[in-house]
């Protein structure tokens, strides 16, 4: 039925509808023989657009990061669709279409443009989505709205003139759906569909007035983007100088932000930084809205407290097993931190009920040391979705920890197991039954939602296949998909670059400044990686401080330059809790296909012997592989 009624409205002729060279980009991206040549130099043909298209890039790529200068380069950094994207938004904001008496589009596109950058803002607190795609997601969350007005201008025209002052968003949408059959969430919804963006946007759009139905443990990826598209666009109507000062609207809009862990202190800087910025940003509309000069949120009354990421680590279901007579001390102190915990013997633990219920199995390698390889099929192979398992041992055979660490183990600690050397692992421990807790609410969500064994069983496959410290793929992603691109690769002609990254010094931190300052670290690279990465590339954590991007259609110079901006970007960032002034540094191996390359898994022993180099010739450089035993430096 909503389908019927899409096509009814598309059929009116007067939807916002991109025009010109959109078409001409959209056909270019879709032909497979499009090379980047061909792209760029349709798009400057267009001198106007050309600029209006760069500044917009950089726009997407989050300000205070080097600007993209040329088109070519812009290609390069996001990629075929994101480029696409960009463009259809840009016309989108250019287009003149018949104007709708009472609807006030300078205010439309203002609160629009202000939305994306707020949520641009988000994304670096809370993640889920690259700040290119979120920025082009957060322009066109309204235009549902501008599509109806334009479709319907007489009858959208008469319930402006029937709008409460100030207009109520539910009332709006109340009259759209009785008047329309359809509200402005549901056609912006429909009209990403209908213009290729990915599924998760798609039903952040459908969602973003209506998540706050859902409780909060039980929220997707694509419920947390709705989340913060209601939020930016909350803060950005309080930055319009025509929002009139209402306790309700401060309220609901501090109340959104405590959903998502977000303080008053932190919505007041995201707005001032808005403002602040705002002269050199309003030159993409053609008539822009006035600002306020300063955004005051604090007198709002009784917000509801955020859950923020620093909470207490508390009740861990924690078991050892091996030895009962060998049990540490550390782990028989865990009660009194509010821990429970049992001893059990290795036979015991494999026929014991509760085994489910583990967050954290300590496992005593002299109680296995005999038989590891025929328990190893007995345990929860499902490694993110289990109990967090540490393995207490010595140093062992090089092949025996291998084969350990790709089926059960999570880490490895040498004896006697120390309150010092338990506690990170308690953390990681937290985070792993956190995801679990997350997953068992999504299925819930998925099976009241969508109503199929086959979606829950999907998304918990994603969830299985992703690192939940930086929310980027795991280790157990990367042979299928590296495999699938390289055969891709194969089939095409095409180059495929793979970028082996690793944090310089990182044990240091781990030791010097605790686990915190280190998962901040880990987190700020992902965060630095999706700031630079295009949508077609593949990112992935593939081990405690190792990262991998997999770069389809990439040739090995346009990898050394992404490789050379992430080093840079990483530069200029700082060690949370550290006294030093100096900066974060990676050592990065490149490699790509080609004759001596002739596998999947010869690609990644040549990224790791570039950046085996790079770390040998002194660390924050990049190496590229180049046949034999070597590479040249970049760094």
């Amino acid at each position: 039925m909503i389908d019927d009624r899409f096509k009814a409205l598309k059929n009116t002729g007067r939807l916002p509808s991109p025009r010109g060279i959109y078409l001409e980009v959209a056909r270019l991206v879709d032909a497979e023989e499009t090379s980047s040549l061909d792209l760029a130099r349709v798009l400057q043909a267009d001198p106007a657009l050309s600029a209006r298209l760069l500044k917009m890039t950089s726009m997407a790529m989050r300000a205070g990061r080097r600007p993209i200068v040329s088109i070519p380069d812009a290609i390069l950094v996001l990629g075929f669709a994101q480029i696409k994207r960009l463009v259809l938004a840009l016309t989108l904001m250019q287009a003149s279409e018949q104007r709708v008496p009472g609807f006030d589009y300078a205010s439309f596109w203002t609160t629009s443009l202000l939305t994306a950058l707020a949520v641009q803002e988000l994304v670096q607190i809370l993640g889920q989505a690259p700040a290119d795609e979120i920025f082009v997601l957060g322009l066109l969350a309204r235009i549902g709205h501008l599509s109806l007005a334009s479709a319907y201008p007489e009858e959208f025209a008469q319930i402006l003139q029937d709008a409460p002052t100030p207009v109520d968003e539910l009332w709006l949408k109340a009259q759209e759906l009785e008047r329309f059959a359809l509200d402005e969430d549901e056609v912006t919804g429909l009209l990403l569909e209908d213009w290729g963006f990915p599924a998760v946007y798609v039903e952040a759009a459908f969602f973003q007035s209506n998540a706050k139905a859902v409780p909060r443990g039980e929220w997707p990826r694509s419920l947390r983007i709705a989340h913060m598209l209601s939020l930016g666009r909350s803060l950005a109507q309080q930055c319009l100088l025509q929002t009139q000062d209402d306790d309700g609207q401060r309220e609901h809009l501090l109340r959104e932000a405590a959903h998502l862990g977000i303080d008053v202190a932190t919505m007041e800087t995201i707005a001032q930084s808005l403002l602040m910025a705002w002269p050199e940003w309003r030159g993409l509309l053609g008539e822009a809205a006035p600002l306020r000069r300063q955004v005051r949120l604090r007198q709002a009354a009784d917000t509801e407290p955020g859950c923020g990421i620093g909470d207490a680590v508390h009740g861990l279901h924690v078991a050892w097993a091996g030895r009962v007579e060998a049990v540490p001390e550390a782990l028989l102190s865990l009660g009194k931190q509010g821990h429970a915990f049992w001893p059990v013997s290795i036979d015991g633990f494999l026929h014991w009920p509760g085994r489910d219920q583990v967050d954290l199995l300590v496992l005593d390698w002299e109680a296995i040391a005999e038989l590891w390889e025929r328990l190893l099929p007995r345990f929860n192979g499902r490694r993110e979705l289990g109990p967090y398992l540490l393995l207490v041992a010595p140093e062992l055979p090089p092949e025996v920890e291998s084969r350990l660490f790709e089926t059960v183990v999570d880490a490895r600690e040498l004896p006697p197991l120390t309150d010092q050397k338990l506690r990170p692992h308690l953390h990681a421990a937290a985070r792993r039954r956190a995801l679990r807790q997350e997953q068992a609410g999504r299925w819930q969500r998925l099976r009241q939602f969508a109503g199929t064994l086959v979606e829950v069983n999907r998304d918990l496959r994603q969830a299985a296949l992703t690192d939940p410290l930086t929310a980027l793929r795991n280790r157990r992603y990367v042979t299928e998909r590296l495999a699938q691109e390289w055969a891709a690769a194969q089939r095409h002609g095409k180059t495929l670059a793979v970028l082996l990254l690793d944090l310089d010094n990182f044990k240091q931190i781990n030791d010097e400044l605790g686990h915190h300052s280190g998962d901040a670290v880990l987190r700020q690279l992902a965060a630095t990686l999706q700031a630079h990465a295009r949508m077609q590339d593949v990112l992935c954590r593939v081990g405690g401080d190792e990262f991998l991007v997999i770069c389809p259609e990439t040739t090995l110079d346009g990898a050394r330059t992404m490789a050379e901006r992430i080093r840079q970007a990483l530069l200029e960032l700082r060690v949370p809790g550290a006294e030093s002034a100096d900066g974060l540094s990676l050592s990065i191996g490149i490699a790509t296909n080609g004759a001596e390359v002739d596998s999947p898994e010869a690609l990644l022993q040549a990224a790791d012997r570039a950046l085996y180099r790079a770390k040998s010739h002194g660390r924050n450089r990049v190496e590229v592989y180049q046949g034999g035993t070597g590479g040249v430096g970049s760094g």
